[in-house]
């Protein structure tokens, strides 16, 4: 087994919306416990904010769990807002 582990990951895709136009949707970013406030969730926001711009989105967006509060500390400390509610509801399958 490896000692190598990644510290930082995204899952992100560029979007047409038809209020925001074209943006940079994250699906995930997961950073490891222990290598959190070392930079390396700041360096990965950078680089998605670097990937917006060369395919020329708008916007970066991202959902977050309401439990997740330490979550949205680092999001508003790198810049995000909230903008919206996220509404859902659970259907029966067919």
């Amino acid at each position: 087994m490896s000692d190598f582990a990644i510290p930082v990951w995204a899952v992100f895709r560029v979007l047409e919306k038809t209020h925001s136009g074209r943006e940079l949707y994250c699906d995930d970013l997961v950073t490891d416990e222990a290598r959190r406030s070392a930079g390396v969730g700041r360096a990965l926001v950078a680089y998605m904010r670097d990937v917006c711009r060369e395919r020329d989105c708008g916007v970066l967006a991202l959902d977050s769990g309401t439990q997740r509060q330490q979550a949205h500390k680092f999001y508003f400390r790198e810049g995000l807002t909230v903008t919206a509610f996220h509404f859902q509801a659970k259907t029966s399958r067919p």
